[in-house]
């Protein structure tokens, strides 16, 4: 049965797929090389994910796993392979817009930004950074086992974004994230991600698995796997939504 709860779930695992890759200077120059481990600059690519949310490190559901079609933050398609109640459905962003079809059904429907804030849905939107709407600046360093992280304060400066204020946590002189901070327009702390995992792919690192943690409940835990990361020439013609149905061959 397609519920709200099954709905904001699916969204969990499409809304990640937004990722930012533009050229700054200072703190957002190191923000640019942090997007290095989450994707290719300025290039289309694809990749593989796997997304499974835990209660008290017990799995909750079945994973959720899916290829995903990156052009831009503003052209990206998910197209879920499995469990069975998730395989063949797509959910695809164009523009500030994001829809969904569904085998067993020829509507195509719009998502809506409720739909989008709510429960689970906003797991994925932590990804979701639109760079050029934040200004950013360093603010001082935290010490975590013995290692210290340069923090990068991001503030939403100039239209809407799903987080107001977003804190980094990046090793000194690479970038490489090691957590970051989500924060509501009220300032209240709403998740926090730890990137968990790195490995090679077209001689860069990059992220492997990034655990998402309810600051509230915090035996609530996402854990999102990436692999295969691969750069590709995907058309724009394919993140239309009159496209959405059409049979993909990347």
């Amino acid at each position: 049965m397609f519920n709200k709860q099954t709905f904001r779930r699916i969204l969990t695992a499409a809304a990640f797929a937004l990722l930012p890759a533009m050229s700054f200077a200072g703190a957002k120059d190191d923000i640019l090389e942090m997007g290095l481990y989450r994707g290719f600059d300025q290039a289309a690519f694809t990749f593989d994910t796997q997304i499974t949310a835990y209660v008290n490190n017990t799995p909750k559901g079945s994973s959720q796993v899916a290829t995903v079609y990156y052009r831009s933050a503003d052209a990206t398609l998910v197209a879920f392979k499995s469990p069975a109640t998730f395989a063949g459905r797509r959910i695809l962003t164009e523009g500030n817009s994001m829809w969904m079809v569904l085998p067993t059904s020829s509507r195509t429907i719009r998502v809506s930004a409720d739909d989008r804030l709510m429960g689970q849905a906003s797991n994925g939107d932590i990804l979701n950074i639109p760079v050029e709407k934040y200004s950013y600046a360093y603010n001082g360093t935290e010490t975590v086992n013995g290692k210290t992280y340069k923090r990068i304060v991001a503030k939403l400066s100039r239209g809407s974004a799903m987080y107001s204020r977003v804190d980094f946590l990046l090793a000194e002189g690479s970038n490489k994230p090691f957590r970051s901070y989500h924060f509501s327009r009220s300032g209240k702390l709403l998740k926090i991600a730890q990137y968990a995992a790195f490995r090679n792919f077209a001689g860069h690192e990059r992220v492997t698995k990034i655990a998402l943690i309810d600051p509230i409940v915090k035996s609530n835990v996402t854990v999102m796997h990436f692999d295969n990361y691969r750069q590709r020439n995907l058309p724009q013609a394919m993140f239309r939504k009159s496209a959405l149905r059409n049979a993909i061959n990347f």
